[in-house]
């Protein structure tokens, strides 16, 4: 009771920010702007085919080593099985490790099979159109949720970097990226708005299909944990625990179902193993991997220009976010939680990570360089380009994996 004998009750949350209507017109022109965004990485796509001798108009060319694990868990299901050394595609590990294509995650084969059974396509076929869809998604719901309330320029130049972001070749290729990104950046804007459970269920699709999407329950305990106005400590982490428990659902079916498949519940984890995943010095495997590419050589030089090209992306908009830190909204708070994990915990691991693939979930990231000085943004957007472009070549003449 106060001193004058009314009962104190905490503060009213203020209303999440909602996005302004749109009327037909700016319906109109935010669409032709997405799809300008996208049409600019295709094209970008067929000059480096093009550059590379490779036909991008067939599936086959987007397919790359891991690719080949989910077109088989799409076409036939799960395998774990110790290793055989004399077969050649195993014969680097002993018998005692475990082999098969159970350390991939589920549900972009679920999807391949899904579109494969329902149009009568070939998987691979399949895994390019989700990709590639899922690309475009992506961007249409980054512009739509995080970025057409921005000054129109400089929305429009960030936009542009997400598009041609580095490894943004990785998008359209049978790989899970774009897919887990709709799912992330879907969830990401939830968030923000304080739709806790909706915001979880949504990031579900990335929790199944990329094994790093499990870490969206410390992106939202961060960026709940920064927003006072949310109300006090215990508020802040029971918004935090509604936005987790639709991920851990998610992360515990994955588990059940290789339970179910090959039983055994750590199948991706014991057929991961041999790659020598481990706690790591950030700093440490950030500097390996740039050091990596002192021979000079697409297939080391192009990874290691991304690596200090997306730190740069990720250093300055964080530092652009604590500059504006008083005026920051739910939006920017979240991404850069987002950003700081994503970028983190991957380079936290060592091993022979395909850190260059990891980098490609940092797409969101962009909606920090809004509030970049316009010049840093267009040399942003060229520098994206040019190492966008090597390590697309990359892919397609098969210097990358």
């Amino acid at each position: 009771m106060t001193s004058t004998g009314q009962s104190t009750r905490p503060a009213p949350e203020p209303a999440p920010a909602v996005p302004a209507p749109l009327t037909g017109t700016g319906t109109r022109i935010s669409i032709v702007i997405v799809l300008g965004a996208f049409l600019v990485a295709q094209a970008l796509l067929l000059l480096a085919g093009s550059a590379s001798g490779t036909d991008v108009t067939s599936s086959a060319s987007f397919a790359r080593w891991d690719s080949v694990h989910y077109l088989d868990i799409a076409s036939h299901g799960y395998d774990l099985h110790h290793c055989d050394p004399t077969t050649y595609v195993e014969s680097i590990y002993t018998r005692h490790d475990w082999c098969g294509n159970a350390g991939w995650f589920p549900g972009y084969p679920i999807a391949m099979r899904a579109v494969s059974d329902g149009f009568g396509l070939a998987p691979v076929t399949a895994g390019m159109v989700i990709a590639r869809g899922a690309h475009l998604a992506m961007l249409a719901v980054l512009w739509f949720a995080f970025l057409r309330r921005r000054p129109r320029g400089a929305a429009i130049l960030a936009l542009g970097i997400a598009a041609v972001f580095p490894a943004f070749v990785y998008q359209d290729a049978i790989f899970p990226v774009s897919l887990a990104l709709v799912s992330i950046i879907a969830s990401l804007a939830l968030l923000a708005r304080r739709r806790w459970w909706a915001a979880g269920a949504a990031g579900m699709v990335a929790v199944v299909s990329y094994p790093s999407g499990i870490t969206l329950a410390v992106v939202g305990l961060l960026a709940v944990l920064a927003q006072p106005a949310l109300g006090d400590l215990r508020r802040r982490l029971a918004c935090a625990v509604r936005y987790a428990v639709p991920l851990v659902v998610a992360y515990a079916g994955t588990l059940m179902m290789w339970q179910r498949s090959v039983g055994r519940w750590d199948a991706w984890i014991v057929t991961q193993r041999h790659y020598g995943y481990g706690p790591t010095f950030f700093l440490t495997t950030w500097w390996a991997h740039v050091r990596a590419g002192t021979p000079l050589g697409i297939g080391t030089t192009g990874p290691a220009l991304q690596t200090v090209l997306v730190a740069l992306v990720v250093v300055g908009g964080l530092a652009a976010a604590f500059a504006h830190r008083d005026r920051l909204d739910a939006q920017e708070i979240t991404i850069a939680a987002y950003a700081t994990v994503f970028w983190l915990v991957p380079l936290s691991m060592g091993g022979a990570l395909s850190l260059y693939r990891a980098e490609a979930l940092l797409v969101p990231a962009v909606v920090l360089t809004v509030r970049f000085r316009r010049r840093y943004q267009v040399a942003l957007l060229v520098a994206c380009v040019v190492v966008g472009m090597i390590m697309t070549v990359g892919f397609f003449d098969q210097s990358l994996i």
